[in-house]
C-alpha cells in the first residue's frame, strides 16, 4: 500500500460509477472507484468517507486508514455531497446529471488508530495446540494471506 498518493476523478470514474447505478448493482462512487485504481486494488475493499478513506484488508477489524489534508477534505466533502445528489434525484430508476467539478485530492495513511492493518501481525497465528485432532489445521494453512498479499 501507498503511504501517500494524490488521487484524480476523472470522467471516466464518474461514468462507471453511473453504470454501476444504472446496472442496479452496489452501487460505488466515483471516488472510491478512483481511489481502487490508484491502490491498484478492487472497488469492493475501499470505502471513501467524508473526513477519510478505510481500505478493508481481511474483515471488519484488519483496515489501513487513510486522512486528507485540509483541502482535499474540503473537495471531498463538497463532491461526496454532490454524488449524494445524483443519488437521490433519481427519475424512474434513472440518476440525475453530475452538477459537480472533477476533483483531485491527496491523502496518507494515517499512523494513529491502533486497530488498523499497521498494527496487526497476527494474520496467521498458529492454533495447532488447540486443534481436536493434531494436524488438522494444517491443511487450511495454504489458503491464508500472508502479509505480502494484501
Amino acid at each position: 500500500m501507498l503511504d501517500k498518493a494524490t488521487i484524480e476523478v476523472t470522467d471516466k470514474h464518474i461514468n462507471q460509477a453511473y453504470n454501476y447505478v444504472n446496472n442496479n448493482r452496489s452501487g460505488f462512487s466515483p471516488l472510491e472507484i478512483a481511489v481502487a485504481e490508484a491502490l491498484k486494488i478492487d472497488v469492493e475493499r475501499v470505502e471513501v468517507k467524508h473526513d477519510r478513506v478505510y481500505v478493508w484488508m481481511y474483515d471488519d477489524s484488519d483496515y489501513m486508514l487513510y486522512t486528507y489534508d485540509e483541502e482535499s477534505y474540503v473537495s471531498v466533502y463538497d463532491f461526496l455531497n454532490e454524488w449524494q445528489l445524483v443519488l437521490q434525484g433519481m427519475e424512474d430508476g434513472i440518476p440525475t446529471k453530475f452538477e459537480g467539478d472533477l476533483i483531485s485530492f491527496n491523502m496518507e495513511i494515517d499512523n494513529d488508530t491502533g486497530t488498523h492493518s499497521n498494527n496487526w501481525h497476527g494474520a496467521s497465528l498458529d492454533f495447532s495446540g488447540f486443534a481436536d485432532e493434531f494436524g488438522e489445521h494444517k491443511k487450511n494453512l495454504k489458503f491464508r494471506l500472508t502479509d505480502d498479499e494484501y
